[in-house]
């Protein structure tokens, strides 16, 4: 997966892939863009890239809930 996003007077292009992601900032004015990936913090100048690991996801992570009062009803199911 890869797109670019534009903040201010910079455009951050992102890669990702499962195992890693790219960070690229493709133009803008000479700055430099701090952020955090994964608890990390990162700061990246115009012109620089950097590659960092995606940390694997945790065993046991309970699947998510739906918020209070939000499940699906039973209008909604469809059963053949």
């Amino acid at each position: 997966l890869a797109f670019a996003v534009r903040w201010r007077e910079l455009t951050l292009r992102l890669e990702i892939a499962a195992d890693q992601v790219g960070y690229r900032i493709e133009d803008g004015a000479d700055a430099e863009l701090a952020f955090s990936h994964h608890g990390t913090a990162v700061t990246l100048r115009v012109g620089g890239r950097i590659e960092l690991a995606v940390p694997p996801l945790e065993a046991g992570t309970e699947a998510p809930t739906q918020p209070a009062g939000r499940a699906p009803g039973e209008a909604f199911r469809f059963e053949r």
